[in-house]
């Protein structure tokens, strides 16, 4: 009897099956990043081989070195990054959002801390 024949109908593919959704997850998996408008930010990578954003009109890049990258919002929106280095490739789904407005700002402190503040007040 041969080895074959022993073995399970199909049970070879599965291995594959198993690698091929295992590179398909990667692929599709990406980082949030959220940023506001005006922002900054360093990412930190190992020997950068390449770098693409999708909408520069929402961020650019700088590379600081093969390790850093620098990433700066021009508007507000959303994109991807992606950036290849020795690890593989990393995805970023970025976001910019504007700056809070005054309004907003005294809104969210008062739902926040109003129990607060009313002691202090009072």
């Amino acid at each position: 009897m041969s080895a074959r024949a022993l073995r399970p109908a199909g049970s070879g593919m599965l291995p594959w099956l198993g690698l091929a959704l295992l590179i398909a997850a990667q692929a599709v998996a990406s980082e949030a990043l959220l940023l506001r408008q005006n922002d900054s930010k360093v990412l930190r990578f190992c020997k950068m081989k390449r770098v693409w954003v999708a909408d520069p009109a929402i961020i650019d890049v700088v590379v600081a070195s093969y390790d850093e990258l620098m990433v700066y919002t021009k508007g507000i929106g959303q994109t991807k990054l992606c950036v290849w280095d020795r690890a593989g490739r990393h995805e970023y789904a970025v976001e910019v959002r504007g700056l809070p407005t005054a309004e907003q700002i005294v809104r969210e402190i008062k739902t926040r801390y109003e129990a607060r503040l009313k002691e202090i007040f009072e």
